[in-house]
């Protein structure tokens, strides 16, 4: 059975890190450690489309990245 995080939980980061689980945005399952949005940046996974990475989706910073795409589809749908 799996062990609920809470979200002040400590968590293993890459580059032998640690931080608190509620400042983690994702999780690499080839290292087997938890990603900030800085070392996430830095590692460029998004870009890459690491296959190996899994975004934490009830993160805010995955609404806020979000937010932009949706105001700008809806943008050039009332142009139309």
């Amino acid at each position: 059975m799996a062990r609920i995080i809470d979200d002040n939980d400590i968590c293993h980061c890459l580059f032998g890190c640690t931080t608190t689980y509620k400042r983690c945005v994702g999780y690499c399952k080839q290292k087997g450690k938890y990603l900030t949005t800085k070392q996430m940046k830095f590692k460029e996974c998004l870009r890459k489309q690491c296959r190996h990475f899994d975004k934490i989706e009830n993160r805010g910073y995955w609404q806020q990245r979000e937010l932009p795409i949706k105001v700008a589809t809806k943008k050039v749908s009332t142009f139309e």
